[in-house]
């Protein structure tokens, strides 16, 4: 294969996953290729988690708080900003407060949902697993 045709290979694969990403959107289906490919302003939000990464690091507790009405892009930006997170060292956990699955009133509920997902940079490992290989 030359070169001009590797590079109409991966312009073709590009739109190809951009078309996948935007359709799978447009079905309220979440699409890990979205969040890399689509998320915008991502200077202003990585320097807003910079600052709140620095503000852990001496002992201040911020919190980000992200509103919007369905279909806006919430799930979006919160494993966008898992995803830097995990990548900065930081463990997360990601949960859904659902009324119907995780009511948000039901502390104990809360508790096990959020130790269930808890992840550990470089590892997919669950938090029982990783307790093990410490």
């Amino acid at each position: 294969m030359d070169f001009e045709t590797y590079q109409q290979t991966l312009k073709e694969e590009s739109v190809f996953h951009t078309r996948r990403a935007m359709e799978r959107l447009r079905e309220g289906l979440f699409d890990p290729i979205a969040v890399r490919l689509l998320t915008a302003h991502e200077k202003a939000l990585n320097a807003v988690l910079t600052e709140g990464f620095r503000a852990l690091e001496v002992g201040a507790s911020p919190h980000l708080c992200v509103v919007g009405a369905y279909g806006q892009g919430k799930s979006h930006s919160l494993t966008y900003i898992q995803d830097q997170a995990l990548a900065g060292g930081y463990a997360v956990s990601m949960i859904n407060l659902d009324p119907r699955e995780i009511p948000f009133y039901q502390t104990a509920q809360v508790y096990r949902a959020l130790m269930a997902h808890l992840q550990f940079p470089g590892t997919k490992a669950s938090l029982a697993t990783q307790w093990r290989s410490w």
